[in-house]
């Protein structure tokens, strides 16, 4: 079997999307739904046309890329971890403590109790993982998961702090797949 090609890639990519959208995101998890769909989609959805990029990345590996143009003009590749609403962070923080220098795209769309049932959405946004993490932080908007044993198990992202939903509302640099982003697009973002 050889490579598989770019249109056969995509044609993959979008079944998978088609099949984790049509979970509800919204619903809470139980036995057969699975309430990360939205980051698989996401994810999925964050890949170039051009990409070979099959389907939902194991942890630890690169979910994506993109492109960064340097100040000295060339284009540097810089590993793009996608996440959405309230998900896991602790391998960003991990990546983060063994000094990786990486981008995270994150998107945001929650309807609960805390927002009076009315959806919250913002549109994706692109920073440096070092800032996104420090501004989860800044917000207050980290909480511990514990795991069906009532052990920690990991780090996720506090979705109902107010404070979160305005700061990626504000962020001013959106993620869009196909833009080459500009290191000075980040400078005092």
């Amino acid at each position: 079997m050889g490579r598989i090609t770019k249109s056969e890639a995509k044609a993959i990519r979008e079944e998978k999307i088609n099949t984790f959208a049509s979970r509800n995101p919204f619903q809470a998890p139980r036995k057969g739904v699975d309430n990360g769909a939205a980051g698989r989609v996401f994810e999925l959805m964050n890949a170039r046309d051009g990409s070979t990029k099959c389907g939902v990345s194991k942890g630890k590996q690169a979910d994506n890329y993109v492109s960064i143009i340097q100040p000295d003009g060339s284009k540097k590749r810089y590993e793009l971890e996608s996440k959405t609403n309230g998900g896991r962070v602790d391998e960003v923080i991990e990546k983060l403590e063994n000094g990786r220098d990486f981008f995270v795209a994150y998107s945001l769309s929650i309807c609960n109790k805390n927002t009076g049932n009315k959806p919250r959405e913002t549109a994706p946004i692109i920073c440096p993982a070092s800032e996104f993490i420090a501004a989860l932080e800044e917000c207050g908007a980290l909480k511990v998961v514990n795991g069906k044993d009532g052990v920690q198990n990991g780090i996720a992202i506090q979705v109902s702090k107010k404070s979160w939903f305005e700061w990626v509302d504000s962020y001013p640099v959106k993620w869009d797949r196909d833009f080459d982003y500009s290191w000075f697009d980040f400078v005092d973002a």
